[in-house]
């Protein structure tokens, strides 16, 4: 009888591995905080384990076999997902000591800095041309 850590991940949307009744997930982009960026992911694994039927695939029965596992590769920490993007800093008007460089800060003390809801979105020119960012 096989032993839950040679089972395999089966390749889905998520990671799933599954032997008998012991269950191991990945769901990307942040497993910890699948509820959050992916509920209908997590509504449908908690709807699967409820209901006694592989996780998977949602197809087969997990009741008729007490054996029943995944197949596929035996680990996943092969796929790397290319980090996000930071998005660009914002400089806030009321903290400019945190939030923007010294020449942010600067345009704001001498009236060249251009802001919309207290966020810095631009500057003025010498002579006088508006630039966005």
């Amino acid at each position: 009888m096989a032993t839950y850590p040679s089972r395999g991940f089966m390749e889905r949307v998520m990671k799933v591995r599954l032997w008998t009744s012991v269950l191991l997930l990945g769901v990307p982009p942040d497993y910890r905080l699948a509820g959050w960026y992916q509920p209908e992911t997590s509504y449908q694994i908690f709807n699967r384990v409820m209901s006694d039927v592989d996780v998977a695939t949602g197809r087969l029965p997990t009741t008729d076999s007490p054996t029943y596992s995944t197949t596929g590769a035996a680990s996943v920490f092969d796929i790397k997902n290319a980090m996000p993007e930071h998005p660009p800093a914002q400089c806030y008007f009321w903290d400019i000591m945190e939030t923007c460089t010294p020449t942010q800060a600067r345009q704001f003390n001498n009236g060249t800095a251009i802001a919309k809801d207290f966020v810095m979105i631009g500057y003025l020119l010498d002579n006088g041309t508006a630039i966005y960012y």
